[in-house]
Parts: structure tokens; C-alpha cells; sequence
């Protein structure tokens, strides 16, 4: 009885060790790394995404269990984020957006999702010739991440982001 107690707890160490393991991981995947360490077809789509910005950070990330690398620049006094494969192909491109810039039926459905306008942040992001917009606010007294497509139905909600 004494060694089956002392085993399922050791079975019980053991998975807490390789799910924390997991969790380490899983954080670990993205990485900030310097323009000059992008693959080739990477920096020199980069480098033509961003000419006559500002370059903030280089991130090198997995995207749909894909290796990808995340450019941010401050283009125009908005911050831009391209996202880009291994091989140099522009995966998403992503930009802060006023939110009464944003297409009517975009801004009607975050009024209603959100209950209101106040302190709501917007970006617009196209990937696969496909945009969307992602609304940063508060609900029901929690941070949330809406995201809208170009005719205002509801994609995809995250909630508390505190």
C-alpha cells in the first residue's frame, strides 16, 4: 500500500514536470532577435516593407506551427507589424487604426459588442487577402480582444488580457 502511494506521487512529480516543461516552452517560442539575424528572403522583404520607417522589433515566432518572423516598425506615425515565412512570403501585415476610421458596420457591431466607443483600440490586419479588424477594450469590467470582419460580424473574442 505504501510503495503504490509512493509511486502514483511520483507519477503525479513527473507530470507536473513535463507539463510545466510544456508550458516553458510554449512561452519560450517567441523570441526577439535583431534584423541582421533574419534569414536572407526575410530581411530583404523586410527591409522593402519598412523602407523610410522606424524599426521597433524583430520577433522570431511560431504561426500556426509555422516558423515566422514578426517586423514591427513606426511607419508614418503608426506602428505597422508585418509578419513573414521562412522563405520571405508576407504572411499578415497589421496596423493601428483610429476607430472612427473604421468601416461603419466595423464600428457599429464593436459599439454593441463593447457597449460603447470610450478608450476602445483598433487595428486593421489583412493576411490571405483577408481583413479584419481587432478591437482592445473593456466588457463588463474585463480587457477584451474582439475581432470583427470588414462587414462587422464577430470572428473571434479573447477575453481578460490583464
Amino acid at each position: 500500500m505504501k510503495s503504490g502511494f509512493v509511486c502514483s506521487r511520483i507519477g503525479l512529480f513527473c507530470l507536473a514536470v513535463v507539463v510545466a516543461g510544456g508550458v516553458g516552452a510554449t512561452r519560450a517560442e517567441a523570441e526577439q532577435i535583431a534584423m541582421k539575424d533574419l534569414p536572407t528572403a526575410v530581411r530583404s522583404a523586410a527591409e522593402k516593407a519598412i523602407a523610410g520607417g522606424s524599426l521597433k522589433r524583430v520577433v522570431k515566432e511560431k504561426e500556426d506551427g509555422q516558423l515566422a518572423y514578426s517586423v514591427e516598425a513606426m511607419m508614418g506615425g503608426n506602428t505597422k507589424e508585418f509578419t513573414f515565412a521562412a522563405d520571405g512570403t508576407l504572411l499578415a501585415e497589421e496596423e493601428g487604426i483610429a476607430f472612427a476610421k473604421l468601416p461603419d458596420a466595423v464600428r457599429a457591431a464593436a459599439e454593441k459588442y463593447f457597449g460603447d466607443s470610450r478608450d476602445l483600440r483598433a487595428s486593421k490586419e489583412i493576411a490571405k487577402n483577408v481583413t479584419s479588424y481587432e478591437i482592445d477594450g473593456k466588457k463588463g469590467g474585463k480587457r477584451v480582444s474582439a475581432t470583427f470582419s470588414a462587414a462587422g460580424a464577430l470572428l473571434e473574442e479573447e477575453g481578460d488580457k490583464d
